[in-house]
């Protein structure tokens, strides 16, 4: 309700000084009447006790009746009046209630005024001291008057006061805030001076503090940082390097090797000449992985995007395997916009990953939802995978010796990130599952 810590101040401070001023009203309206009117009886009964010792002379008692506000009047134990006028005398109750109880009081009511009548009883002597109640009341009714001026005057005061005040504290806690926004954007310079001995100068302090630590902080995981870019530069550079230059040897030794056959056939087994195809064959493919996966990586790998059906094109490439056990469960056309060299390439990865860990011989199913835009294959495992969530990771290989560079996998995520495509993988009744998910975005008319 309240945003600032100055508005709930001032807010705060001025319904506390009402709710005060409310309550001593309260105070001064219902309970200071009566502690006003004890008041008057404690002096009644001090003057009752002073006439008690000079009741003999009447000439005493004229005196103390024109210097007080109270009328002095005896009577003797039958109530009859034997100093005083115009005054009836007592009733026989009045005169029993007063030998009964020693001290009592009343208010009596005449056509024009109220009086506060105060009996004593002295011996056999009732003592009664009658004094107008008008003053009283015309007393408490000013006293309250003057509360609600007073009153109305601190509430008056509490709204510039408590703003003041608010200001004094809120100051500085603003500065603070400021100041720690400023650290939160990162601006580790800024300076704040309030000078205070109070806990606002240590958390200035404290905040100063952290931000010198922090910018060191940063500082240091900065440069390491940079060492870190130009040592993964280099490695990527390396192996981008590398990958390069062995393709010209290999194709000179491939095409030597098939040279060296055909001239020396009879001299050599045929078997021989597999085995170094075959491993020729996997240090170039092992180079072009290479080389792909460091272009992705250093974000230099750009895609070609064009209209696609990517059942067709799945179609094309399992008619490359001729192996009966490939089967393509859907004939729904699936039309996107892609790169179709790379898609042939992640999809060329995925086939073959599923052949090499596969249980023997078993169907690699491959389904083609247009709806969900998804494209998935399915085998049943030889091995489960333990570690799935690391498949996809460069080099990563489940068993030694299965088939492969460990990097068909990471490459097929790089390649449909690049076209905004995700790829995840699960195991489900000893089978593994890769779902292409393709986004609205890629659909072509």
């Amino acid at each position: 309700m309240f945003k600032t810590l100055n508005s709930r101040f001032i807010v705060y401070t001025t319904l506390y000084t009402a709710l005060l001023v409310v309550l001593l009203y309260g105070v001064q309206r219902y309970v200071a009447p009566t502690l006003y009117v004890r008041s008057v009886l404690q002096n009644e009964a001090e003057l009752a006790l002073e006439v008690a010792t000079i009741k003999t002379s009447p000439s005493q008692l004229s005196t103390l009746n024109t210097q007080t506000s109270s009328e002095i009047v005896l009577f003797n134990a039958q109530g009859q009046v034997i100093f005083g006028t115009e005054v009836s005398p007592l009733i026989p109750l009045d005169v029993v209630t007063s030998f009964q109880e020693g001290t009592w009081h009343r208010f009596t009511r005449t056509q024009s005024q109220t009086f506060l009548e105060f009996y004593y009883v002295d011996e056999s002597t009732i003592i009664l001291l009658k004094s107008p109640f008008a003053p009283i009341i015309s007393n408490i009714s000013f006293l309250n008057q003057f509360y609600i001026l007073i009153g109305l005057l601190a509430l008056l005061l509490a709204v510039p006061l408590s703003y003041f005040f608010a200001r004094s504290f809120t100051s500085p806690v603003v500065k603070i805030n400021h100041l720690a926004k400023q650290f939160k954007d990162l601006s580790l310079d800024a300076t704040l001076d309030l000078k205070r001995g109070d806990e606002l100068g240590e958390l200035e302090t404290s905040l100063k503090t952290m931000a010198a630590t922090l910018k060191q902080t940063l500082e240091d995981l900065q440069i390491e940082l940079q060492k870190e870019k130009a040592l993964d530069q280099i490695q990527k550079d390396f192996v981008a390097r590398v990958s390069h230059e062995l393709k010209t040897p290999l194709a000179i030794i491939k095409n030597s090797v098939e040279t060296l056959f055909d001239h020396v056939k009879t001299a050599l087994p045929m078997d021989l000449k597999t085995m170094i195809d075959e491993e020729i064959d996997h240090m170039v493919s092992l180079s072009h992985d290479l080389i792909d996966l460091s272009q992705l990586e250093s974000g230099r790998f750009t895609i070609h995007p064009q209209p696609i059906n990517l059942t067709d094109l799945t179609q094309e490439i399992l008619s490359t395997y001729q192996d009966p056990t490939l089967r393509l469960n859907t004939q729904e056309s699936l039309h996107l916009n892609l790169d179709p060299t790379r898609m042939k390439q992640v999809l060329n990865n995925l086939i073959q990953n599923s052949l090499h860990h596969r249980l023997e011989k078993t169907p690699v199913t491959i389904q083609i939802d247009p709806t969900r835009l998804t494209w998935t294959i399915t085998n049943a495992l030889e091995v489960p995978i333990e570690n799935l969530s690391a498949i996809f990771k460069p080099f990563y290989k489940g068993q030694e010796k299965t088939p492969g560079s460990g990097l068909g996998l990471a490459i097929v995520e790089s390649i449909l990130k690049a076209h905004g495509a995700n790829i995840n993988a699960r195991q489900e009744a000893g089978a593994i599952i890769f779902e292409i998910q393709f986004d609205e975005n890629l659909k072509s008319a």
